[in-house]
């Protein structure tokens, strides 16, 4: 008998917080602002596979982000490794980015399935082109500086910028779906290594395998353009990027 495994669309009908005070103390105030730290998942219907491709690329994303931010603290010794752990990230962006973008673009032209899961939350709506735009700064100035001839001037001062702003943006864009996130990427992994029912969602096993194509890319070209036995050359070698 195959293992029963939770899953986002068996929480669509619970009551948020229900039999826990806390919760339902501090939910409503959340709610107020846009956010959804504590609630479950709304009911998606038509274009749950688009949901659940948001999410697990977006999952995805949010394990290997660590990486670029970890090695930012030692960028004198680590900027190699900087841009290897950037360009890794770079498919897998664009897979997040296209999803979402689609499921805004459904929602706004009127698209009868879209409509029907409600507007994007406050936060979410508020935040997104935010962290839109400084996702292009960040990712676009770093490619600069990577492709130049120094690591420091006014791309750098770019660069850091466009670091802050994303990064208080996607905290903010994160309080708005931490329940969702989490719970749909869950739903769509379970069934391909575990067996588990697709539980009403077509298409998982496409899913991961675009997920997983994207990080695969981007491995590829990250390892093509800074080998690992480039990642800690003398210091004389990299001198060039902090002289111009």
């Amino acid at each position: 008998m195959r293992p029963r495994f939770s899953s986002a669309d068996d929480d669509a009908g619970r009551v948020p917080g229900a039999g826990d005070p806390l919760i339902d103390a501090v939910t409503p105030g959340f709610a107020a602002l846009g956010i959804r730290p504590f609630t479950r998942r709304r009911p998606r219907h038509v274009h749950a596979g688009n949901a659940r491709l948001v999410a697990l690329s977006g999952a995805v994303l949010l394990v290997l982000l660590p990486l670029p931010y970890a090695t930012a603290l030692f960028l004198d010794v680590l900027w190699r490794v900087h841009y290897f752990s950037a360009l890794l990230l770079i498919p897998l962006l664009i897979v997040k980015l296209a999803s979402t973008g689609w499921r805004a673009l459904g929602y706004y032209r009127g698209d009868p399935g879209y409509r029907a899961d409600g507007p994007p939350h406050l936060m979410a709506r508020l935040t997104a082109p935010i962290l839109v735009a400084a996702t292009a700064v960040l990712f676009g100035s770093g490619i600069v500086m990577m492709f130049g001839t120094t690591r420091f001037g006014p791309w750098s001062t770019i660069h850091n910028g466009g670091a802050l702003i994303f990064t208080g943006a996607l905290g903010l864009h994160l309080l708005a779906h931490l329940w969702d996130t989490p719970a749909e990427a869950a739903a769509d992994v379970a069934p391909v290594l575990f067996s588990a029912p697709p539980r009403a969602v077509p298409g998982s096993r496409r899913r991961v395998a675009l997920t997983v194509a994207a990080f695969v890319v981007g491995l590829t070209v990250a390892a093509v353009a800074i080998p690992v036995e480039q990642w800690f050359p003398s210091a004389a070698a990299g001198a060039h990027h902090r002289d111009g």
